[in-house]
């Protein structure tokens, strides 16, 4: 997939540029007083920083029980994206080289096991935190893109409110209860990469 990257350093340079080159001014020669202009700037690059990462488990699966009549069994974690940027965009994929779909490995007897991850964007409106945009079935290596940034309802850039964190990001991953039972017993496991990126685009992908 291809990704724009903006240089943001080379355009606040150029503006820089742009900017001392017209509004510094030479004081005129005079016998008595003479008065010159310069622009005073700096640039700020920007930064993007994953806080609060926890491993993401759906635990024992006791298959003697059914789970919610059938439904996927769902797992949850969240984690915190700080920027200083207007927005950011998340990148999911595994460790393995090459994967169309998520997949967790048995231990001994290497079967795989699929899975499917949702990530949700969490914002506050005034008064309490929302979920206020869900990528569903997201695939290894998709970008989601033009993920605003707010810190409304935060007091730091780790996510922290008043009274408790809460992060922006929460990712959800879910079991097909089907696929479950039609695999030997073993511990299966995944390894989840996340990158954020300060660049811009669509939501969703």
């Amino acid at each position: 997939m291809k990704i724009r990257h903006f240089s943001y350093l080379a355009a606040a340079a150029s503006i820089l540029s742009a900017s001392v080159n017209a509004a510094s001014l030479d004081g005129p020669l005079s016998s008595n007083a003479t008065t010159a202009q310069m622009d005073v700037t700096a640039s700020v690059d920007p930064v993007i920083q994953i806080l609060h990462v926890e491993d993401l488990s759906f635990g024992q699966l006791d298959l003697t029980k059914s789970f919610l009549d059938d439904e996927d069994i769902t797992a949850t974690s969240t984690f915190c994206v700080y920027t200083n940027a207007p927005s950011f965009s998340l990148e999911i994929t595994t460790a393995r080289s090459v994967s169309s779909q998520f997949y967790m490995t048995g231990a001994n007897n290497f079967e795989d096991l699929t899975y499917t991850v949702d990530v949700v964007k969490k914002v506050f409106d005034g008064s309490q935190f929302i979920n206020e945009d869900v990528a569903e079935d997201v695939t290894p290596g998709e970008v989601l893109t033009t993920i605003a940034y707010s810190n409304a309802g935060y007091i730091n850039n780790s996510c922290d409110t008043p009274t408790e964190t809460v992060d922006n990001i929460e990712i959800r991953a879910y079991l097909d209860e089907q696929e479950v039972r039609s695999v030997s017993a073993d511990d299966y496991s995944d390894t989840l990469l996340i990158t954020a990126r300060t660049v811009a685009g669509a939501f969703g992908g």
